[in-house]
């Protein structure tokens, strides 16, 4: 005889003391609720040793491949044309242009999109200089944060301009800033960008396709 069978015939007796015999259909009422208590108490199946560990290192492996390693969210292929994925474990490609944030600086007529009176963090979804805008983000000095956000601003305008095959889309490159501020680790996402800026611009200073 099972706990559950005990239980009913524990109850059966308890209530033969006090009513009279209880009919079957009450017998079997009581049956169900106490199958149904015993059901609700069934512990949720453990998550096996190794699949906590599997899922561990799959959390890091990606971490990895986003900053560490060199990836970073889906971008454009080489053609310009959108990648299917947004993982952030996709490799990136260099998209082979990119200008620097000297030449964004220096001809601010050839902006699109933005402009150099936007606030920065407004743009990139941050908290940072709340003064701070693209343009004044353009000449600033030193390494750090202060550095990103120089990067990011010309990250974004490449992304931005129809005439330069960037490396990444600007919600993405929106994204890296936005995880570099809260991880407070400004260098990986500003070596990305800093490389991608100095791939090579494909316009001149009035904004023109250059011919190559």
């Amino acid at each position: 005889m099972d706990r559950n069978e005990r239980a009913l015939r524990d109850l059966a007796a308890l209530m033969r003391e006090h009513k009279p015999e209880p009919s079957a259909l009450q017998l079997d009422e009581i049956k169900r609720r106490v199958s149904g208590r015993r059901d609700e108490r069934k512990p949720a199946a453990a998550i096996p040793q190794y699949a906590r560990s599997v899922r561990r290192l799959a959390t890091a492996l990606a971490a990895f491949l986003a900053i560490g390693g060199g990836s970073a969210l889906a971008i454009k292929t080489a053609g310009g044309s959108k990648s299917t994925t947004s993982s952030v474990n996709t490799q990136y490609n260099t998209g082979g242009q990119g200008c620097t944030p000297g030449y964004w600086k220096n001809h601010t007529a050839v902006w699109t999109t933005y402009k150099p009176t936007d606030s920065f963090n407004a743009v990139f979804g941050v908290n940072y200089n709340s003064s701070l805008t693209l343009g004044g983000a353009l000449n600033l000095q030193g390494g750090g944060f202060a550095a990103l956000a120089r990067h990011a601003a010309a990250a974004l305008l490449n992304a931005a301009h129809g005439d330069v095959s960037y490396g990444f889309e600007e919600d993405q490159i929106k994204a890296l800033v936005q995880q570099a501020f809260a991880t407070n680790n400004p260098e990986p996402t500003k070596n990305t960008f800093d490389t991608l800026n100095n791939a090579g611009c494909s316009i001149d200073a009035f904004g023109r396709p250059i011919s190559r």
